[in-house]
Order: C-alpha cells, then sequence, then structure tokens
C-alpha cells in the first residue's frame, strides 16, 4: 500500500497530477478547469456516473457536484488535485483509521477477489467521495478508463470491427487518456494493427 498512500500525501502536499506509468493522453487535459475552486478530478473505473471531461463542450453545461452510482468504483491511476483538497486530508485520515493490509501470501487475484487490492487505493476513494461528494469532481468512465480492466486483452488481439469499433468510439469521442492496465496485460503480446498498438 506504500504507492497508495505516497500518491495522496504528495498530491495533498504538492499538488499537481498523478499518472500511472501505464496510462496514454489521447487529448489534453484542462488542469486549470479541472482544479477550479480548490478541489480534485478523479475518474470512474467501473459503474456509472459521472461528468464529462472538464475541457470538453459537454462539461460546460454538466454538473459540478459528482454523480456517483452505487456499483462505482473510482481509480487512482489518474489523478488531478489542488494541494491541500479536503477530499485527499479526508482520504488520508481514513487510509490510517480503516486500514487493512494484504493478506500474506496471495497474489494480486486472490487479493482482488477478496477485495484487499484496492481497499486502500480505488474502493478507499470511493468510500470517501460518497461521504464527501462536494470535494471532488467525479468524471465519467469513459474520460480515463474507456477499456474496462476485464476487457483490455481483448483490445490486444487483431483489429476486429465489431469488438474494436465501439471502443474507438468512444475513446474519439470522450476520452482523455486510456489506461492500459499493465497488471492485467503485460504479459499478453500486443498485435500490430490492434486497437492498442
Amino acid at each position: 500500500h506504500e504507492a497508495d498512500l505516497l500518491r495522496l500525501l504528495w498530491l495533498a502536499e504538492h499538488g499537481g497530477v498523478y499518472l500511472d506509468t501505464d496510462v496514454v493522453f489521447v487529448r489534453p487535459l484542462d488542469v486549470r478547469a479541472a482544479l477550479a475552486g480548490g478541489g480534485g478530478v478523479v475518474g470512474i473505473e467501473s459503474g456509472g456516473g459521472g461528468a464529462a471531461a472538464p475541457n470538453s463542450s459537454a462539461a460546460a453545461d454538466g454538473p459540478i457536484a459528482p454523480i456517483l452510482a452505487a456499483d462505482a468504483v473510482l481509480c487512482n491511476a489518474v489523478l488531478a488535485f489542488a494541494a491541500g483538497a479536503d477530499f485527499l486530508r479526508a482520504a488520508l485520515a481514513e487510509f490510517v483509521d480503516d486500514y487493512v493490509p494484504y493478506t500474506p501470501g496471495l497474489g494480486f487475484a486472490e487479493l482482488f477477489v477478496r477485495g484487499e487490492w484496492g481497499w486502500q487505493g480505488p474502493l478507499l476513494l470511493s468510500r470517501v467521495a460518497r461521504r464527501r461528494p462536494e470535494t471532488v469532481r467525479i468524471l465519467e468512465r469513459d474520460v480515463f478508463y474507456p477499456l474496462a480492466p476485464g476487457d483490455v486483452t481483448s483490445h490486444m488481439a487483431p483489429w476486429d470491427d465489431r469488438r474494436d469499433g465501439p471502443a474507438w468510439e468512444r475513446i474519439r469521442r470522450h476520452s482523455v487518456a486510456v489506461h492500459f492496465w499493465n497488471q492485467l496485460s503485460r504479459d499478453r503480446p500486443l498485435a500490430c494493427g490492434s486497437l492498442l498498438w
């Protein structure tokens, strides 16, 4: 959980944008718009809700307060926050107060199924956003995470219009970034001409 804690501490102290190394931007993110009011931005990894990207035309008329569906899980692979943001302070307090260590000897898949993998990361952000919705702007899934973790490896195969066409259209219309989910895809071959090539 060191990475989960360090990214929260760094952003709380200094502010700025955090990206996992397996995130590729497909268009700019207007960071000033994202951080307007001293808050921050986080994206939905799975589930529904959220607003359009801060620099898209849809965002101008969209809600400032986040809309978070009951099934939504936030992700910490892309975070943009102002220094001292209330959301980060609340997340750090909960990190300490509700800390759950990993069960020793388990791999990623087993920890994920048990709910331990993301407890101090994505699930922590989701818990805090539900309690403190006014402190963060939540972006709809397609802004940063147009490819679901379970689907990413299928988009590494040669292009298929039925599978890849709709994903490309989502990326083209709504996405600021694409997360490659390296934890799940790093051992898979990437075909030339695939969606992710």
